[in-house]
């Protein structure tokens, strides 16, 4: 604890924080999508039970609608999977060293703030990516079947 603390320590640390602290709000965020996992299994409902437009509809609309619903569910799960994210300084650490200054334990701790934003940052990607790929499935199947529908409904019935 004899090592001097430089000038703008406090600062760094607080400009640390603060980009966890965003990484945070993100995470929060990012988390509300769980209604995509909601709205691929609603639809699944409706496309897959009984008095269902598919039942009528070519194999090949059923396979990639059951393709791109189902993808849709396993990607917005495994944007589920990346929920452990860092965060620092950690209150064990801290307790540790309760009897050091306030500055001290502000330049001792930069690092692990640094560290956690790396980590979050990588986690963040594969999150955002994962939940993307997700609704661009989901935003897929939906056009498929509204397309089939359109079809089915209409298209039939100009040519009669």
């Amino acid at each position: 604890m004899a090592s001097p603390v430089p000038d703008g320590a406090s600062f760094a640390f607080d400009v640390a924080r603060m980009a966890l602290d965003e990484q945070l709000r993100r995470i929060e965020a990012l988390g509300k999508a769980g209604i995509l996992i909601a709205a691929g299994g609603v639809l699944a409902g409706f496309l897959f039970g009984r008095g269902s437009l598919l039942l009528d509809a070519p194999r090949l609309i059923v396979g990639i609608a059951a393709i791109t619903l189902t993808g849709s569910l396993v990607l917005a799960l495994l944007a589920f999977w990346t929920r452990r994210y860092d965060v620092a300084p950690r209150p064990q650490a801290l307790s540790q060293l309760m009897a050091a200054r306030e500055e001290w334990l502000r330049w001792r701790f930069i690092p692990n703030v640094l560290n956690a934003i790396a980590v979050n940052r990588r986690k963040l990607a594969l999150k955002s990516a994962f939940l993307t790929w997700a609704l661009v499935s989901l935003i897929a199947a939906v056009l498929l079947l509204g397309g089939y529908f359109i079809y089915a409904q209409f298209w039939n019935r100009v040519r009669l």
